[in-house]
């Protein structure tokens, strides 16, 4: 019936685990669209959507990646996708050290930028 009425293209019509599954997937969408319409043209504040659509693909994953190779490009996922896969494999202290190692030397290069200029 969904297929007749929608003309705009594929449809798939799945039963929802739970209701709180399906509360929560369309309230994020209502979200999505209050926020377009209260924020206008401004950007709005951060707010993540969604995370549940890639974490079972993510945890199907036979090993531990901070990205996926589509094609030619290097997908990177996001903390929280990379964070469930790492904890998958047992490896997510690693990966947040390593996280914070990566930080540290990006603000050292910056201070360091900014002393060599005369910033400062």
């Amino acid at each position: 019936m969904v297929e007749l009425s929608w003309k705009m293209g594929i449809v798939d019509v799945q039963k929802p685990i739970s209701r709180e599954q399906a509360s929560n997937y369309v309230a994020g969408y209502v979200t999505k669209k209050f926020r377009r319409i209260q924020y206008g043209n401004r950007v709005p504040p951060f707010n993540r959507q969604s995370m549940g659509l890639g974490k079972a693909f993510v945890l199907s994953l036979p090993f531990y990646t901070p990205y996926l190779q589509i094609g030619k490009h290097k997908r990177y996922l996001g903390r929280f996708l990379k964070n469930k896969l790492a904890e998958k494999f047992g490896v997510l202290e690693d990966v947040k050290k390593d996280g914070l190692r990566k930080l540290y030397e990006k603000v050292s290069d910056v201070v360091n930028n900014v002393y060599e200029r005369g910033l400062i």
